[in-house]
């Protein structure tokens, strides 16, 4: 028996599934779009299944991960949320995630921000001693995680403090 397409209205047909994800990565980007014209960061930390998977119903943020939400028919585990992630990152180069994976593997975060405008002083990934009353108050420097909401403060690789900006110096 031959499939035939589910009619929406005249002439139309559901989109298919390369148009359909097509079309949930662009919702997704555009959704990123507007939440950082609100904040300096996205961040979304996503419970991990034990069989690896990421479970689209939890997260220790939301009671939906927006971004996994968004995207559904993507492989649903943290490398499948990282390649929708580089595939959004590729038709918004403005963007820059980063990726992190608890210790235990039992959640996944990833942040988004925006590349800063020119004369920004700092983005994230960028390597940064932080100096305060004239001492490094590090060994080795430590690259940047996300900001504050403000952009007053930033966050580094493993540490849940917030650092003043203008007690940072790029490394």
């Amino acid at each position: 028996m031959k499939e035939m397409p589910i009619v929406l209205g005249e002439g139309s047909a559901l989109p298919d599934n390369r148009q359909h994800h097509e079309n949930m990565m662009e919702a997704s980007a555009e959704w990123l779009e507007r939440m950082l014209e609100k904040r300096a960061s996205v961040s979304e930390t996503i419970a991990v299944r034990p069989d690896g998977s990421l479970n689209p119903e939890s997260t220790a943020d939301l009671p939906r991960p927006a971004l996994v939400n968004s995207v559904m028919d993507m492989e649903l585990t943290p490398n499948g949320l990282m390649k929708a992630c580089r595939k959004i990152q590729s038709t918004h180069p403005d963007f820059v995630f980063s990726f992190q994976m608890d210790n235990h593997k039992n959640t996944f975060t990833y942040t988004v921000t925006k590349k800063l405008e020119a004369g920004g002083e700092f983005s994230v990934g960028d390597s940064v001693q932080w100096v305060a009353s004239g001492a490094e108050q590090w060994v080795k420097p430590r690259k940047i995680s996300h900001f504050s909401d403000d952009r007053e403060f930033v966050f580094v690789q493993d540490s849940q403090t917030g650092i003043p900006t203008a007690q940072l110096e790029k490394r």
